[in-house]
């Protein structure tokens, strides 16, 4: 009886990882996503820091840091018309002053060295951005210039 336990806890052990690993595979059933990539700038300036978001009208979205040139990567976005939304840190610490990183430390996505730019709000509301793009399977590019 006591060599019947290691050979049926092997049995055990070895149907279960069979049936976790039939789940893993094949088509995923999820959410079809593109990817939207490009330069963003404010009256033809690069934005220095923040987010770029895309809001499905199924109501997901997605959303990707902007980095110090200017460029931006959503890589969930989903497929179909989005509204576009832009947020950059100034705007959402008003009247705080940045903390100083110690020397040598790298910036955190979405975060620049160079002076952060002030943008008019409606640009991070999804209701008054007026900023539209069509997502398609795979990768495309939307440079955003901010009026």
């Amino acid at each position: 009886m006591a060599s019947l336990f290691p050979r049926v806890t092997g049995i055990s052990v070895l149907f279960s990882c069979l049936f976790i690993l039939a789940g893993c595979g094949g088509d995923s059933a999820g959410p079809k996503v593109g990817t939207m990539t490009g330069k963003i700038t404010y009256k033809g300036a690069p934005l220095t820091n923040g987010t770029v978001q895309v809001h499905g009208a199924d109501g997901r979205g997605g959303s990707g840091p902007i980095t110090a040139d200017g460029t931006y990567t959503v890589g969930d976005a989903p497929l179909g018309d989005v509204t576009i939304t832009v947020k950059v840190l100034a705007s959402a610490m008003s009247g705080m002053k940045p903390v100083a990183r110690p020397p040598g430390t790298p910036a955190m996505p979405g975060e620049s060295d160079k002076a952060p730019v002030t943008i008019p709000a409606n640009y991070g509301d999804k209701a008054k951005s007026g900023l539209t793009f069509t997502i398609k399977s795979g990768t495309q590019t939307n440079n955003i210039d901010l009026k």
